[in-house]
Protein backbone atom coordinates (compact mmCIF):
# COMPACT_ATOMS: atom_id res chain seq x y z
CA UNK A 1 0.00 0.00 0.00
CA UNK A 2 1.55 3.60 -1.05
CA UNK A 3 0.30 6.93 -1.91
CA UNK A 4 0.58 8.05 -5.07
CA UNK A 5 3.11 10.38 -4.14
CA UNK A 6 6.93 11.07 -5.98
CA UNK A 7 7.71 7.90 -7.35
CA UNK A 8 5.80 5.75 -5.74
CA UNK A 9 3.64 4.92 -8.64
CA UNK A 10 6.85 3.13 -10.58
CA UNK A 11 6.72 1.08 -8.42
CA UNK A 12 3.56 -0.12 -7.32
CA UNK A 13 1.04 -0.66 -10.25
CA UNK A 14 -2.58 -0.50 -8.96
CA UNK A 15 -4.54 -3.52 -8.27
CA UNK A 16 -1.12 -5.58 -9.84
CA UNK A 17 1.54 -5.15 -7.39
CA UNK A 18 -0.04 -3.38 -4.51
CA UNK A 19 -2.59 -0.54 -4.03
CA UNK A 20 -2.03 3.03 -4.76
CA UNK A 21 -4.30 5.40 -2.43
CA UNK A 22 -4.62 9.35 -2.42
CA UNK A 23 -2.69 11.30 0.19
CA UNK A 24 -4.49 11.63 3.99
CA UNK A 25 -6.83 9.40 3.17
CA UNK A 26 -6.97 7.01 6.08
CA UNK A 27 -10.26 5.08 4.98
CA UNK A 28 -8.57 4.38 1.78
CA UNK A 29 -5.46 3.18 3.51
CA UNK A 30 -8.04 0.94 6.48
CA UNK A 31 -9.93 -0.61 3.56
CA UNK A 32 -6.89 -1.76 1.86
CA UNK A 33 -4.94 -2.89 4.62
CA UNK A 34 -8.59 -4.99 5.78
CA UNK A 35 -8.85 -6.18 2.13
CA UNK A 36 -5.49 -7.77 2.51
CA UNK A 37 -5.77 -9.24 5.59
CA UNK A 38 -8.97 -11.01 4.20
CA UNK A 39 -7.02 -12.21 1.26
CA UNK A 40 -3.79 -14.09 1.16
CA UNK A 41 -4.07 -15.32 -2.10
CA UNK A 42 -3.95 -11.14 -2.91
CA UNK A 43 -0.91 -10.91 -0.79
CA UNK A 44 1.15 -13.52 -2.36
CA UNK A 45 -0.12 -12.44 -5.79
CA UNK A 46 1.32 -9.04 -4.78
CA UNK A 47 4.39 -10.09 -3.01
CA UNK A 48 5.29 -12.59 -6.41
CA UNK A 49 4.49 -9.52 -8.63
CA UNK A 50 6.43 -6.70 -7.06
CA UNK A 51 9.31 -9.06 -6.40
CA UNK A 52 9.42 -9.95 -11.12
CA UNK A 53 9.00 -6.24 -11.45
CA UNK A 54 12.04 -5.29 -8.86
CA UNK A 55 14.32 -7.86 -11.35
CA UNK A 56 13.99 -4.58 -13.91
CA UNK A 57 15.97 -2.51 -10.99
CA UNK A 58 18.52 -4.97 -10.37
CA UNK A 59 22.65 -3.88 -11.31
CA UNK A 60 22.50 -6.43 -13.80
CA UNK A 61 19.91 -5.22 -16.20
CA UNK A 62 20.94 -1.52 -16.01
CA UNK A 63 24.31 -2.63 -16.96
CA UNK A 64 22.87 -4.54 -19.97
CA UNK A 65 20.78 -1.69 -20.83
CA UNK A 66 23.50 0.93 -20.61
CA UNK A 67 25.56 -1.69 -22.90
CA UNK A 68 22.57 -1.51 -25.71
CA UNK A 69 22.39 1.97 -25.25
CA UNK A 70 25.99 2.37 -26.02
CA UNK A 71 25.94 -0.07 -28.67
CA UNK A 72 23.45 1.59 -30.58
CA UNK A 73 25.47 5.25 -30.38
CA UNK A 74 28.60 3.83 -31.41
CA UNK A 75 26.55 2.44 -34.92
Amino acid sequence: IATKVGDNEYLVENNLNGFLVDIAAPEQISEKITQLYNNQALCKQFGNESFRRISNFSIESFRLKYLDLFSELKS
